[in-house]
């Protein structure tokens, strides 16, 4: 990957104390169409992201310390990922490997099955951390036969029924 790369975003820069007009603007219809179990840790609107930087509708530009809540450890927009996903959509955009597989999955288990520590040769790909943890639980139990799970009480796990049935939060 290119990490040479000059941004266009400079940052970090603060034009307008966020949350600036616009923003506030944005903020105030999402109170009105979004539920409250979304909740923002950043009280903006954002407009534009690339590599380290977040660009708000204000013209704010922020680092951005949560990469997507942990997702995109690359950075925003790294030309390689734009250039595969572009690639990819010329193809199809999804095929369910349950209906059928297809080639650029298939590679990406081949390859992870070359750097699998141990005898682990076999992969998955998921949707979400969610997803991940709640077949990792399922897998544990299969194996184990033991049907209680042991997590600690300031735990988060994911959002899904069963994560959330052992994550230590009072709330979602």
């Amino acid at each position: 990957m290119n990490t040479s790369k000059k941004w266009k975003l400079k940052g970090p820069k603060i034009v307008v104390e966020p949350p600036g007009p616009k923003s506030k603007k944005i903020l105030a219809r999402k109170e009105k169409c979004v539920t409250d179990g979304i909740r923002i840790g950043l009280p903006t609107a954002l407009d534009v992201a690339e590599g380290p930087f977040m660009r708000d509708v204000d013209g704010n530009v922020f680092l951005d310390f949560t990469v997507g809540i942990g997702v995109h450890n690359c950075g925003h927009r790294p030309e390689a990922m734009v250039k595969a996903c572009k690639d990819q959509l010329d193809k199809f955009i999804h095929i369910c490997v349950m209906v059928s597989p297809y080639e650029s999955y298939i590679k990406l288990a081949e390859e992870m099955s070359k750097i699998m520590p141990g005898k682990l040769e076999k992969s998955i790909f998921l949707n979400s951390g969610s997803e991940a943890i709640e077949n990792a639980l399922k897998i544990a139990r299969s194996y184990t036969k033991k049907k209680w799970i042991v997590s600690y009480k300031t735990s988060f796990h994911g959002r899904t029924f069963m994560d959330i049935s052992l994550t230590g939060k009072e709330k979602p």
